[in-house]
């Protein structure tokens, strides 16, 4: 998902948190609850990259450490750190 016109981390984070509020309920496909998960890695434009190429490229990077740390959601700034950082999201239960 690509967003125009974000301008601060606390947009975005309020744009993931309701992307993992559509996907937390479980659904019911023939008699079966399903539960779903999602990974979400964030890149903000200038911050992370000024072209789209590197904000895929970060993003995916994001996306891979969540996934291999087992988080929903990593937020990379390679101007900040060489790292990703956690960025926090709650969830319902």
């Amino acid at each position: 998902m690509i967003l125009d016109n974000r301008t601060s981390r606390q947009e975005v984070t309020a744009i993931v948190e309701k992307l993992q509020a559509a996907v937390w309920p479980p659904v019911t496909l023939d008699g079966h609850e399903l539960f779903l998960t999602c990974r979400i890695g964030v890149a903000l434009y200038q911050q992370d990259a000024a072209e789209h190429e590197g904000l895929i490229k970060q993003a995916m990077r994001a996306v891979k450490t969540a996934n291999s740390e087992g988080q929903a959601v990593r937020c990379t700034s390679p101007t900040a750190s060489t790292a990703p950082e956690p960025m926090p999201v709650a969830r319902e239960a």
